[in-house]
């Protein structure tokens, strides 16, 4: 069956990668021939993501790809949509104890990916560890029915919602830019990652002190590490905060990728606050932004959007497309994204970190993702550069709150390529 393709994908390209990988380090070095029987049966539960990407006349497509999904050994990352991932916008690696998924951000988010990989990494642990027993409860699974919401190629309404909710004021017009992380894909060879771990008894004794969240309160260390670096600064930075939206669609199960950026603004004159300050600053207006109410307007933005680019020729909508793209994320001096817990069904117990990594020519510089592993918060702090000062500047927080921090060391890293239909 073919199914038309979200009208984000006009905008992937090899200048515009929007990949994202995940990297996912197991307690054991990473089988081959294992694994390869994990990934093979993961077309049987989800087949519309086994596609791939093609051109008929103006309008993309997704066709189906029986195609065998690629694993390089070497953890290498692929261009997606070439002979070089088999034309899947998914592909898998590893390296070591690490199983690595990639993918194009514009074809899935978190939320629709989550299913995915647990499905993975149960299929991956019966076949390692067959005297293990798992609660498959809500494990997705080979013949199990395919809810019509999940399936769907256009999980969007079609009208717009009504919204008795003004539209809010975006980020300042001017606001504080990093000038020591180097920009463009050129550079890529300089992103680096800083990981570590924080016990979630400790890091939300004290956001929830605060009325924080995880996401706040990394997005509150990020800033005061930013602000005590770059003293003479007196812009507002502003944290991109990544939010799903899949509530106010009505459908919790699609399988398209759902995320807007909302902006929270730290003016000049909340340097000298309290961290506990901060953080609730952030939270109040993360609750506001992020209601149902403001993820309506950018459904009915979507639906808009749609329609002026129906008779638009790829090329015009590959440069609205990226426009869209641009303007919805604006401008950001850092981002910050938390993929909420998530329930392992026990497969955690073989899983000792979980990364994600994204695409740095799209954010300030910085990036963090946070993700709940067991009693642990996995943080990954990425940057276009290897100088690890505002790392260095987040623990030393963390160390005065008496909040401990297991340090990784710094390690460069690579995200796959996209090479669009032609």
């Amino acid at each position: 069956m073919r199914y038309m393709a979200d009208h984000f994908m006009y905008a992937a390209g090899s200048d515009f990668r929007n990949t994202i990988r995940v990297g996912i380090e197991m307690s054991e070095p990473v089988d081959e021939a294992v694994l390869r029987k994990a990934v093979d049966r993961l077309p049987l539960r989800f087949p519309y993501f086994s596609v791939r990407l093609v051109r008929e006349n103006e309008t993309y497509y997704y066709e189906p790809n029986d195609e065998p999904y690629v694993i390089s050994k070497d953890g290498r990352a692929v261009v997606l949509g070439s002979e070089e991932s088999n034309g899947h916008l998914v592909a898998f690696a590893y390296r070591g104890n690490v199983i690595y998924i990639d993918s194009s951000h514009f074809f899935m988010d978190g939320g629709a990916q989550f299913p995915f990989l647990k499905m993975l990494f149960y299929e991956y642990l019966k076949g390692k560890h067959p005297e293990e027993e798992f609660d498959t409860s809500d494990i997705p699974q080979p013949g199990d029915v395919i809810r019509q919401e999940e399936m769907t190629d256009d999980p969007y309404p079609t009208e717009e919602i009504p919204v008795d909710f003004p539209e809010l004021e975006s980020e300042p017009e001017k606001i504080f830019l990093l000038q020591d992380q180097p920009q463009g894909y050129e550079n890529s060879g300089d992103w680096t990652s800083f990981r570590f771990k924080v016990k979630q008894a400790d890091m939300m004794q004290y956001a929830s002190s605060a009325d924080g969240s995880p996401a706040t309160f990394v997005s509150s260390l990020i800033y005061r590490a930013i602000s005590a670096l770059n003293p003479e600064n007196r812009l507002p930075l502003v944290c991109g905060m990544q939010h799903q939206f899949r509530r106010a669609l009505g459908n919790p199960y699609s399988h398209s990728s759902h995320v807007r950026i909302v902006p929270i603004t730290y003016p000049d004159k909340v340097r000298e606050r309290d961290l506990g300050t901060i953080n609730t600053i952030g939270r109040g207006t993360l609750l506001l932004r992020a209601s149902d109410e403001a993820d309506s307007h950018s459904i009915n933005e979507y639906l808009r959007n749609k329609e002026r680019l129906q008779k638009m020729t790829v090329q015009k909508k590959q440069r609205m497309v990226r426009w869209i793209v641009r303007s919805s994320i604006g401008t950001n001096t850092f981002e910050v994204s938390y993929t909420g817990r998530v329930r392992w069904s026990g497969l955690d117990r073989y899983i000792r970190c979980f990364s994600p990594y994204v695409d740095l020519t799209l954010s300030g510089g910085i990036s963090a993702e946070i993700f709940a592993l067991g009693e642990y918060f996995d943080i990954n702090i990425m940057q276009r550069s290897s100088d690890g000062k505002y790392v260095d500047h987040i623990l030393a927080q963390l160390e005065e709150l008496g909040i401990h921090a297991e340090a990784e060391a710094p390690e460069p890293f690579e995200l796959c390529g996209f090479q669009a239909p032609m």
